[in-house]
């Protein structure tokens, strides 16, 4: 069974929003209330399922938002069936009558319009593939690089314990006594001349 939003009932009927299907979907009988405000009818229900959603963490109602998004049975399809293009600029006309009366009463709800406007939307209209697909590959380079580095740690310690390290000491050791040796020649020879001015 395949379950649809809005949306995505608008763009199988062809041309329609998600506002407009609800009003279209109102005004068939399977929804009522108002945008922003739905509630499915007696004669929806076999075809609509609702989810509600809550966010926020307590206080104020503004900073809790809550909504209820739904999703339709394919056979709404059937049952809808044409819609008119004059019953289309009709849906429009209503959905934008609607916007400018809820904005003069300063009334227009966020949340529950986005609601409406995507009225759960689980579709993949805007999703960018491309950079989801980007974020996963560094993520799985990085999960990649961290597990290499934890396997070859121990491996990286022996070689340094046993080889790296032993070379560098032997190393600077060879450096320092040659530059020593050079030191300790030098301090002879000059106290040796000195000593031979000295007893002429």
């Amino acid at each position: 069974m395949v379950r649809m939003s809005a949306a995505i009932l608008g763009r199988e009927i062809g041309g329609l929003t998600a506002a407009e299907v609800n009003m279209l979907l109102h005004e068939r009988g399977y929804l009522d209330g108002e945008p922003g405000a739905w509630g499915v009818t007696g004669k929806g229900a076999p075809y609509a399922t609702e989810s509600y959603h809550h966010r926020g963490v307590g206080g104020y109602d503004m900073y809790n938002p809550e909504w209820t998004t739904r999703t339709w049975d394919e056979s709404i399809l059937d049952e809808i069936g044409d819609v008119s293009s004059e019953q289309r600029r009709e849906l429009a006309e209503k959905v934008a009558l609607h916007r400018i009366q809820a904005r003069e009463r300063n009334l227009e709800p966020v949340i529950p319009e986005m609601a409406d406007d995507m009225d759960g939307d689980i579709s993949d209209e805007g999703f960018d593939y491309a950079a989801a697909g980007r974020i996963m590959l560094w993520f799985a380079v990085a999960a990649g690089l961290g597990y290499a580095a934890y396997k070859a740690a121990p491996y990286v310690k022996a070689w340094w314990v046993d080889t790296a390290h032993p070379a560098l000491r032997n190393a600077r050791q060879r450096f320092k006594s040659r530059f020593e040796g050079d030191d300790g020649r030098n301090g002879e020879d000059g106290s040796d001349s000195t000593g031979d001015a000295d007893a002429e």
